[in-house]
């Protein structure tokens, strides 16, 4: 949660845990605050405490948030994802928090036109005798991307890509 990530990683004595943590000659931060969620500057101010600190407190979504932007967008927040995670409030996480779930994606309006298509490439792709490229298939795969844009119903930007494609 907000509250226990801000609150672990921060100078009081009675509640954070930033000083016992630099007894050990260990850097603390969290990646869960306003700072880190600043609209321009925040993924700046992540990107400083992931290489400024030895340890970051934050919610299993935040975390996830970052690898994300990592490895599809190519942001630069950080270098590594971590050698090591510690899960604490672990009955909150599973227990409490079980109705939210991250996705990643969702249903697409439209797709279920491609999804014939998708599924013929990745049948051709996984069945071994499929695998060797030859005019004939090359061909099959023409006539069933002209039958999918031949289709009354299938969208004008799906039919516009398809007709690129090809």
């Amino acid at each position: 949660q907000k509250i226990i990530a801000i609150r672990d990683a921060n100078n009081d004595q009675e509640e954070g845990y930033k000083q016992f943590v630099e007894l050990f000659g260990l850097k603390v931060n969290n990646n869960r605050d306003d700072g880190c969620n600043a609209p321009g500057t925040g993924e700046t101010e992540r990107k400083e405490r992931y290489e400024q600190n030895d340890i970051i407190y934050g919610e299993t979504g935040y975390f996830q948030r970052d690898i994300l932007l990592i490895k599809f967008f190519g942001k630069k927040i950080r270098d590594r994802i971590g050698d090591s995670l510690t899960v604490d409030e672990v009955d909150n996480k599973v227990i409490d928090n079980a109705e939210k779930t991250l996705y990643i994606s969702h249903s697409i309006t439209g797709m279920r036109h491609l999804r014939d298509l998708f599924i013929q490439v990745w049948v051709a792709v996984n069945n071994e005798i499929e695998q060797h490229y030859s005019e004939e298939k090359a061909d099959k795969i023409y006539e069933y991307t002209q039958m999918m844009t031949n289709q009354p119903e299938m969208p004008k930007k799906q039919r516009t890509f398809l007709v690129n494609v090809q």
